[in-house]
């Protein structure tokens, strides 16, 4: 296939991969997991991220410059996170 009707296929699989993500998202919340509910909604969001990047802003076919853009994004999110994870850790907490 090709042409508008494979971004069609393509358009309507991802909208319905997406929408089964968000009910997995809604069933792990009421889900009695423990401590894993925080990991398993990362996790989907996670996907369901890495869905709307790759086929609604058309990132698959993008240049090698936008992915240098959204790897420097990424990084310095890590960054940010393992600041923050570092703040807390080494703080005193008086309980």
């Amino acid at each position: 296939m090709s042409g508008p009707r494979e971004g069609f296929v393509s358009a309507f699989v991802v909208l319905a991969l997406l929408l089964v993500l968000t009910v997995l998202t809604v069933v792990a919340a009421y889900a009695p997991i423990g401590v894993f509910h925080v990991p398993v909604a990362l996790a989907l969001a996670g996907l369901k991220s890495i869905l709307v990047v790759l086929y609604y802003m058309h990132m698959r076919h993008g240049r090698s410059s936008d992915w240098v853009v959204i790897g420097t994004g990424l990084l310095l999110l890590a960054v940010l996170i393992g600041m923050i994870l570092s703040d807390v850790v080494t703080r005193g907490w008086s309980g």
